[in-house]
């Protein structure tokens, strides 16, 4: 089953832009490249791009994130 997930995105150079994938995988990356520092990424086939993309979830605005059950909160 294909889970699709929409947000706003800020990328390294301070501009926004809305977009799709089809969620593949939280991910830690070491080394991203691109100016940008190690950390979690969403990753996923891009609408947009036409291939596969990750986007460091600190630079997802969350204000507009449709989210249809892709994640699911744990209480501890």
């Amino acid at each position: 089953m294909i889970k699709t997930v929409t947000f706003t995105y800020l990328n390294h150079r301070g501009i926004t832009a809305e977009r799709t994938i089809n969620f593949e995988a939280l991910e830690f990356i070491r080394d991203p490249g691109f100016g940008y520092q190690s950390g979690w990424f969403i990753s996923g086939h891009c609408h947009d791009k036409k291939e596969r993309r990750s986007f460091a979830l600190n630079r997802i605005v969350m204000s507009e994130i449709s989210v249809p059950k892709v994640f699911t909160l744990m209480k501890l």
